[in-house]
């Protein structure tokens, strides 16, 4: 992902760096002329529209992987026939 990053955008530190992979953290571990280092540790950008369409899908999908697996719920115990 950084190095997708790096390619749009090599100065994002306001000069050349070199780069290889850090020791987690930071994940990556950038160098610049100077030997100056610039640790960078990738996160995630979030979209709570996003978030909340697929909270929704998933508690949908949750009903329904119970209902399919019924036979992994305790049978209800307040009746004896229907």
């Amino acid at each position: 992902m950084f190095q997708a990053f790096y390619v749009v955008c090599p100065n994002f530190a306001d000069h050349p760096v070199s780069w290889a992979d850090g020791a987690d953290p930071p994940d990556v571990l950038c160098t610049d002329s100077a030997g100056n280092l610039v640790g960078v540790e990738l996160g995630e950008w979030l979209n709570e529209a996003q978030i909340r369409s697929n909270k929704t899908l998933e508690d949908w999908e949750g009903s329904y992987l119970k209902v399919i697996r019924s036979q992994d719920e305790a049978p209800p115990r307040n009746y004896g026939l229907v």
